[in-house]
């Protein structure tokens, strides 16, 4: 149950689990509606990832169609490349994807966040690497 004094570092960890009730997902992208009216900004690739959850691939690909591994100091473009490698495999487009992957897997270095090997490890077994 998504609580409405939660923070994005408690939202993100949320979208990680991939066993969660369906209208979880709708609650976290609500959530993150809400922070948008109220005038705070939510990384893209927590809502690409809530979208992903939920089967809505498209959505996932078009927000994060900017993202380039490296572009930002922290893990969050890699991450974001990453969201959006599995939601074009999700869709079919096999070579594409395997860009994606292939960048954000040469990017999420052993040292990165718990955030950034957790999907890690989750696209590898997508990609059947």
């Amino acid at each position: 149950m998504i609580d409405r004094q939660m923070d994005h570092f408690d939202a993100f960890p949320l979208a990680l689990q991939q066993d969660r009730p369906a209208h979880e997902y709708h609650q976290l992208l609500t959530w993150m509606d809400q922070r948008r009216d109220a005038g705070l900004t939510d990384r893209d690739t927590l809502r690409a990832l809530a979208l992903y959850r939920l089967g809505r691939f498209a959505e996932a690909v078009k927000l994060l169609e900017s993202y380039k591994p490296g572009m930002e100091p922290d893990d969050a473009a890699s991450t974001a490349v990453l969201v959006r490698a599995m939601a074009k495999h999700r869709l079919g487009q096999h070579h594409a994807a395997k860009e994606d992957y292939q960048a954000a897997r040469t990017a999420i270095t052993p040292e990165r966040g718990a955030y950034a090997r957790t999907l890690l490890s989750e696209a590898e077994k997508l990609f059947g690497s």
